[in-house]
């Protein structure tokens, strides 16, 4: 009887300690959810497209005011660079630190015109660490060549492009 009695006691602590490793979480789990987005960065300008008009020879156009905006959600470093400018006929005016004939300049300021600086065909600095949504005006202005066999109106492409800092 004493021994029925032993058994049974080790049977309740033993079902005691089955039933506390359920209830009291031994063998349970939980989770955490998680959730990313990559960084990135993208530019737009605005205007997307400038008309100098007619220019004579050796004249330089009116500044035209243009926006950079940061479309990405991280900060971006925006660089510049032009290009050489055709006609329809393909006829090419090279893009020059200063004019000549068949060779125009082209620059960018982004102090409201106090500083000009010339585009080149390699990507220069245009504005540090500009916050996701953040603009970056800066002005446009085109000096015109010399002279020129052609008297066809050129065209060019001006291309900003954003980077992670």
């Amino acid at each position: 009887m004493r021994r029925r009695r032993i058994m049974r006691w080790v049977a309740f602590f033993t079902a005691a300690a089955l039933l506390a490793v359920g209830t009291y979480g031994f063998a349970q789990s939980a989770t955490v959810n998680v959730t990313v987005q990559p960084a990135y960065v993208g530019v737009s300008v605005s205007p997307s497209s400038i008309d100098y008009g007619v220019l004579p020879w050796s004249a330089t156009s009116t500044a035209q005011a243009v926006t950079a905006t940061n479309t990405g959600n991280w900060p971006a470093n925006l660089t510049i660079l032009g290009d050489d400018a055709r006609d329809v006929d393909n006829h090419t005016w090279t893009l020059s630190a200063s004019p000549g004939s068949e060779q125009y300049t082209h620059e960018f300021s982004t102090d409201g015109g106090a500083n000009w600086t010339a585009l080149t065909k390699q990507a220069q600095g245009l504005a540090s660490n500009v916050g996701a949504g953040q603009s970056a005006p800066f002005q446009l202005r085109l000096k015109m060549p010399t002279g020129s066999a052609s008297t066809k109106a050129h065209s060019t492409t001006v291309t900003v492009m954003a980077s992670m800092p």
